[in-house]
């Protein structure tokens, strides 16, 4: 089905897909001019720049099991209007806080913003569920991927470009401006579909995180599911973006410019992975487990190249491929969890998928962020592109295990 058709024969994902395209294309505006003055400021310091990605990834680790409650006691179309109006206040709060030079305020309100959207991946993910037929999701899922690689993309360039040019008040602003317009688009949804899940009998279903934790001790093969994004976070990239584009291939204003294009190039691969990585899925989980073994190689292959890249343009094509196999991985392993989760079930599994993707690109923000400040960033991103080959080997190893798991059980 192609994305014009889905659209036009969904309306309710047609609003989530417009609300999703718009509040991204605010996004990356504040996460550059977050990360140029954080780098300003702390004259390229790794682990100053690794600690911005500490507050953008921590509130998921420390606040999943609440999210994922939340998300599935919740009608979720209103509580995803809630969250963009709450960011929106709290993007506003940058302003002031910018100018007042102070990290420690940067720091914080970046936090407080990130742990407002803990509950919004799992929401959309869930509502998504409701929204389409189980036939559409594959499409709707790798439109959503596509979808943010398209605004990764846009918004890097266009972020990294006009920061210069309009300052950080102005992109605080925009982003601001995007949530309100997001959340508007959302609250046109029809009411039905965001409602919780309830028995046959009309009771609504009890909904305990332990619950969640327990059906993934009954079925390993989707538990080893929920740990596949956690390769994005061996091999997380941001830092070494940020790092590349501000103080080794500097182009533009503080290298804003060069870090838009990293962001751009970023963006173009997780576009490229998983659209054509879907021209050889057929649409089973055993496929698409194939399909994030060649995306966790590409993401690997990405930093061992960016390890080396004597140029801004390799830098890039490392970036690209980096992309690539990270939006592979997330795109494939979400649609199977949507495809075997239960309905009642999807918010708190999508929290725990969530929650480990964080805390691996957390530990490991932390771990290179320090080491750069030590040995360099070249080292850092090469131990960084061999250590992602690990958890590629070991996924491709369990696979005929899984494939007979999962033959077993049906």
């Amino acid at each position: 089905m192609s994305a014009l058709r889905l659209l036009r024969e969904n309306p309710g994902f047609a609003r989530l897909w417009a609300a999703e395209v718009v509040s991204l294309g605010g996004d990356w505006f504040t996460l550059i001019a977050l990360a140029v003055l954080i780098s300003r400021h702390s004259a390229g310091s790794g682990l100053a720049v690794g600690g911005l990605l500490l507050t953008q990834l921590l509130p998921a680790v420390v606040f999943a099991p609440i999210a994922g409650v939340v998300v599935d006691r919740s009608d979720k179309r209103r509580l995803l209007v809630a969250t963009d109006l709450m960011r929106a206040l709290v993007v506003l709060a940058l302003i002031p806080a910018a100018a007042t030079g102070r990290d420690g305020l940067l720091y914080g309100l970046a936090f407080l913003h990130f742990t407002i959207a803990t509950v919004f991946e799992p929401g959309r993910a869930a509502l998504m569920t409701r929204l389409l037929e189980p036939k559409d999701l594959v499409a709707g899922s790798t439109l959503s991927s596509v979808t943010w690689s398209v605004m990764v993309a846009l918004g890097g360039l266009a972020g990294g470009s006009l920061l210069a040019i309009v300052g950080p008040t102005s992109a605080f602003a925009w982003d601001a401006f995007t949530f309100l317009v997001s959340a508007a688009i959302m609250a046109s949804i029809p009411a039905e579909a965001g409602r919780r899940e309830s028995r046959s009998d009309g009771e609504p279903e009890a909904v305990r995180f332990r619950d969640a934790l327990a059906y993934l001790r009954r079925a390993p093969v989707t538990a080893a599911t929920t740990l596949v994004k956690s390769m994005n976070g061996v091999a997380v990239a941001d830092t070494f973006m940020v790092l590349y584009g501000t103080r080794v291939f500097v182009r533009g204003q503080d290298g804003a410019l060069s870090l838009g294009l990293l962001y751009a190039s970023f963006g173009l691969g997780a576009i490229l992975g998983p659209t054509l990585s879907n021209l050889a899925n057929d649409g089973s989980p055993a496929r698409m487990r194939r399909l994030i073994a060649v995306g966790a190689a590409l993401l690997a292959a990405g930093l061992l190249l960016l390890a080396r890249a004597p140029s801004l343009p390799v830098a890039c094509l490392a970036i690209l491929l980096r992309g690539a196999g990270g939006s592979t991985l997330w795109t494939f392993s979400t649609i199977i969890l949507q495809k075997v989760i239960p309905p009642g079930m999807l918010g708190r599994v999508f929290a725990v998928d969530f929650a480990v993707s964080q805390l691996t690109a957390v530990s490991f923000a932390l771990v290179w962020g320090a080491a750069m400040d030590r040995v360099g960033l070249r080292p850092v991103v090469l131990a960084a592109g061999l250590l992602a080959l690990l958890p590629c080997l070991a996924w491709s190893w369990a696979l005929p295990f899984m494939d007979r798991r999962e033959a077993a059980v049906h």
